[in-house]
């Protein structure tokens, strides 16, 4: 059996652990995960170090996982990626070049960077001749150290430090790569999103966004009254006002349909009803034996209700939905729009290059791609 690798995940809202055999395909062994409190990790970074030791060591007892030894990655917007075309040189010429380009890139002072590269292959001929392509990643030495602790802390050896970019492109790129294609891939974590443009597996802009899903639910707390409430809205309705409405109205409709399912009657001509709009032979009686309850679409139920005044009363509860999405929207549409600029500035710097590629695909992931109305 091929030696076991164990990936550690510390975002905003919990820790994720998974335990991968090697192969073709790899074998997925173990996968867990364990809830943070509010605020120990934000925008990316470790900021409640005993909440994060103790959350990780849970995870392990819960699991009983036996390996000791793991792989974290690193993501926040003080990771800086930037791939950079150089001239040619030696290895130590290169490494000063990187560090004069780290000191250029990083909104921090240089000396609190800790940075690594990878030459990629020769620059493409647009570019000119004898230079190289080179990625150069950078991390803010603190967030690093904090995040490293929080984990040793907890009894366990790290490995290896990733870069969740080239993870995303590691793990989701196959089919671009088999094509030799160009695709983006988009994380929408909670505190940070993460977006990869990459042909065939070579990155060509990386840039984590110092936002994500948890924004969203922020914005909702004062209308909602409270973190749980905000998050249980945000993820019933979604972002777009198309699917909030859908969302609100379905939820109405199902309950409605739940109750009128558990009614000791035959329901097929209410459904059908409700489905089509069509005239129902028995619809009359059938609503004369429910329970206004029961319907939850009128306020009184008798036998001269008219299929006329069953359609009026569906499209009240459809009003009533709209009205609570509108009123959704308005409260999150700032936080989405700004979220949408930041990942269309991000292609369109990427479409500056001189050497960019058709996207042909984008390919959406993290626990934020689960909202309805994303795509």
């Amino acid at each position: 059996m091929n030696p076991i690798i164990v990936g550690l995940d510390v975002g905003t809202n919990c820790v994720r652990v998974a335990s991968i055999e090697p192969g073709v395909p790899p074998l997925l062994r173990v996968f867990g995960q364990v809830a943070l409190p509010t605020d120990a990790v934000r925008n990316g970074e470790v900021s409640d170090a005993f909440a994060v030791t103790t959350t990780i060591a849970r995870l392990w007892a819960e699991l009983g996982i036996r390996e000791q030894t793991v792989r974290v990655a690193v993501s926040g917007p003080r990771l800086i990626t930037r791939v950079v075309d150089l001239p040619s040189m030696d290895e130590d010429e290169l490494l000063s070049a990187v560090q004069q380009k780290v000191s250029e890139i990083v909104p921090y002072p240089p000396d609190d960077a800790v940075f690594d590269y990878q030459v990629l292959g020769p620059a493409p001929e647009e570019v000119g001749p004898l230079m190289d392509r080179v990625l150069v990643a950078a991390a803010h030495r603190g967030s690093i150290e904090r995040l490293l602790d929080a984990v040793e802390a907890a009894g366990l050896g790290v490995e290896a430090v990733d870069l969740v970019p080239l993870a995303l492109v590691r793990s989701l790129g196959r089919e671009a790569q088999a094509q030799l294609t160009t695709e983006a891939i988009i994380s929408f974590g909670a505190g940070t999103t993460t977006v990869v443009v990459h042909s065939a597996g070579v990155p060509h802009k990386l840039e984590t966004i110092g936002r994500g899903g948890r924004r969203l639910t922020e914005a909702l707390v004062g209308e909602y009254g409270g973190i749980d409430a905000a998050e249980a809205v945000k993820r019933r309705v979604g972002i777009s006002p198309v699917a909030l409405l859908v969302s609100v109205g379905a939820t109405a409709a199902a309950r409605a349909a739940d109750a009128v399912a558990a009614a000791p009657v035959d329901t097929e001509p209410l459904l059908r009803a409700m489905e089509t709009g069509a005239e129902e032979p028995g619809l009359v009686e059938l609503l004369a034996s429910l329970a206004p309850s029961e319907l939850e679409l009128a306020a009184e139920a008798d036998a001269e209700l008219a299929q006329a005044d069953l359609i009026d009363a569906v499209e009240t509860v459809d009003q009533i939905a709209d009205v609570e999405a509108e009123a959704v929207w308005e409260i999150i549409e700032p936080s989405v729009q700004s979220l949408m600029a930041e990942i269309t500035r991000v292609f369109d710097e990427y479409r500056a290059l001189p050497d960019a590629q058709r996207i042909t695909r984008v390919v959406i992931t993290g626990g934020g791609s689960l909202l309805a109305g994303l795509d």
